[in-house]
């Protein structure tokens, strides 16, 4: 999957990774996308800004009691 490719400080696809924490950077999270992060750095989510955040997602994040931090886009 994508975590073959991570680097430090260089952007994926899901993804960036900058010490340690993970930015997820695409329009949309999903469960899915979630179900499939094996660990996620000091239970803490850091979002793109505009990110949409689905449903069942959130319900997700609530039950995993994960924290959820936006964060500026570089790229922009």
């Amino acid at each position: 999957m994508l975590k073959d490719k991570k680097e430090k400080g260089h952007k994926t696809n899901d993804y960036i990774e900058h010490n340690e924490n993970v930015t997820f950077s695409k329009k949309l999270l999903t469960a899915d996308w979630l179900k499939s992060q094996q660990n996620i750095p000091n239970n803490t989510l850091y979002l793109s800004k505009g990110v949409i955040i689905s449903p069942l997602a959130k319900d997700m994040i609530k039950e995993k009691r994960l924290t959820v931090r936006y964060v500026k886009d570089d790229a922009s």
